[in-house]
C-alpha cells in the first residue's frame, strides 16, 4: 500500500468521518473505497483484522494528554532539542 497525504475542505471531511463512524471503518478504509469506486478499482484484497496483529504489542510512556500522534510535529521538535517529553 502507498502512503499519501490529502487534504480535505471542513464539509468533506465531515462527510468521510461521519461515513466512517456510521460503518464502523476508519476514515482511510473510507477514502480508499471510495475512490476505488470512483475510479473503478478493485483493489487487490482489503485489510483483515488478523493483518494487524501487532497493534497493542509496544507500550509508550507518551503523556495521556498529549498523544504523539495528534503533536507529532512538537514531539519531533523536542525530540532534536533533546527535550523528550516536555511539558508545555
Amino acid at each position: 500500500m502507498q502512503r499519501t497525504q490529502v487534504q480535505l475542505d471542513p464539509e468533506t471531511y465531515a462527510a468521510v468521518r461521519q461515513r466512517a463512524f456510521d460503518t464502523r471503518r476508519s476514515i482511510s478504509a473510507v477514502v480508499r473505497d471510495t475512490l476505488a469506486a470512483a475510479l473503478n478499482v478493485r483493489p487487490a484484497r482489503a485489510a483483515a483484522i488478523g493483518d494487524f496483529r501487532f497493534v497493542g504489542a509496544g507500550r509508550s510512556n507518551q503523556r495521556p494528554d498529549r498523544p504523539v500522534s495528534a503533536h507529532h510535529d512538537e514531539a519531533l521538535a523536542d525530540a532534536y532539542a533533546g527535550r523528550p517529553g516536555r511539558r508545555r
